[in-house]
């Protein structure tokens, strides 16, 4: 008798694991499915919030684009049409304290530096050149060093080498008129392009802002300051602003009264570029006459427009 109880609390007891392990196995089940939906409802907020950030990020940077949109609004030729005169008044109209710095002086200079040459006979491969020989180097030192360089050929048809002259001419032989290593690979990549129709001058004069920026800063050693100073100085076109060029960032702080902020630093660019972008709005289509005068009103000397430049932008 006492055996068959003993049988049956065993048999009792091994249902009762057996359960208990089932029990067990249905909890770990649902733990586990738990844990998944848990992990995947995390995956799912964390894809999204990653989704939301780059939509925001996209925003951010599509409103930068629109703030920093320095292209021209309209290309007109200084040099064309009496746009010089249209720019004074158009001044004269949006900006008083800007028309007043145009006295005769300042006219008069600007004149004869349109009536340098039409932009339609513009010797780029000269100009791009030149700018390339001038980067970083004081006004009297590039200009030495430019006479130099063009001495190194004997034969030139309007006062410059040509590009398959310069290709003509070694590292080291164009290093001998006092450039740089880096400068004469610049002055080989430039006539390199301009042999193989990389840039195509023949086309600037109907070509867009950015068709030509394209081409020229293909060129080692040529960024969109270069290009921007051909623009204004060379092409005339009307509507650059070069918010890289110091002069014209000093110039604008000036002209506006800026005060720079205290805790600005030293590497920090002030105005930002698309301050100076919003500031000289009211200039359009005539802010490369507004830049070029945010240098005279520092008297910074600008390339060919003086002999004796002791300042060169």
């Amino acid at each position: 008798m006492s055996g068959f109880r003993r049988s049956s609390r065993v048999v009792k007891q091994t249902k009762e694991l057996k359960n208990n392990r089932a029990v067990s196995s249905i909890q770990k089940k649902r733990n586990k499915n738990s844990v998944a939906q848990t992990t995947k409802e995390i995956v799912e907020k964390i894809v999204k919030q990653d989704e939301e950030k780059n939509l925001q990020k996209t925003a951010i940077t599509r409103q930068s684009m629109r703030k920093l949109d320095n292209r021209p609004s309209i290309l007109y030729f200084m040099d064309k049409d009496a746009h010089l005169e249209k720019a004074i008044e158009h001044f004269k109209n949006q900006d008083p304290k800007l028309a007043a710095y145009l006295n005769d002086k300042l006219l008069l200079k600007y004149r004869s530096r349109l009536s340098r040459h039409s932009a339609g006979l513009v010797n780029a491969f000269r100009c791009l050149g030149t700018a390339i020989i001038y980067q970083q180097i004081h006004g009297k030192a590039a200009a030495s060093i430019e006479s130099r360089f063009i001495q190194l050929f004997t034969t030139l048809s309007n006062g410059f080498p040509t590009p398959e002259q310069v290709l003509e001419k070694s590292i080291e032989e164009l290093r001998s008129a006092g450039l740089s290593a880096r400068k004469a690979e610049y002055l080989r990549d430039l006539a390199a392009k301009f042999k193989d129709q990389t840039i195509q001058p023949e086309h600037f004069e109907s070509m867009s802002y950015e068709e030509i920026s394209k081409q020229l800063c293909s060129v080692k050693g040529i960024g969109q300051w270069t290009v921007d100073m051909f623009l204004m100085l060379d092409l005339h076109h009307s509507d650059i602003l070069p918010v890289g060029d110091l002069g014209v960032r000093k110039g604008i702080i000036k002209h506006f009264g800026l005060t720079i902020p205290s805790n600005c630093s030293k590497s920090k660019v002030f105005p930002a570029p698309d301050q100076m972008i919003e500031l000289t709005r009211c200039w359009r289509p005539y802010r490369t006459l507004g830049a070029w005068l945010m240098w005279q009103i520092q008297d910074i000397k600008v390339v060919g427009e003086d002999a004796h430049a002791e300042e060169i932008v």
